[in-house]
């Protein structure tokens, strides 16, 4: 993943230093793609983990006991309690 983003970045870097000679060579271009390139980049890195994980944790996978909301586990105790 680290790997993929240097790569990213430095892409976006040298289409800046690309572009620069055909747009006036003022640096603006490799400004603007930088920047551009910056959130872009986090957006992939971001959806990758999160299709990394979904390949982990597969959507319908029992719950290990842990909930946020105390709640929750309250009301399945007391079910069993009432089975039983």
């Amino acid at each position: 993943m680290g790997c993929f983003m240097a790569l990213f970045a430095l892409g976006s870097l040298f289409v800046g230093l690309a572009l620069d000679p055909l747009l006036g060579g003022r640096r603006l271009a490799v400004v603007v793609c930088v920047l551009a390139g910056l959130p872009l980049n986090l957006g992939i890195a971001v959806w990758l983990t999160r299709l990394l994980i979904a390949r982990i944790i597969p959507a319908g996978a029992k719950s290990t006991g842990f909930t946020a909301n105390p709640d929750d586990d309250q009301e399945e105790s007391a079910g069993a309690l009432k089975s039983e």
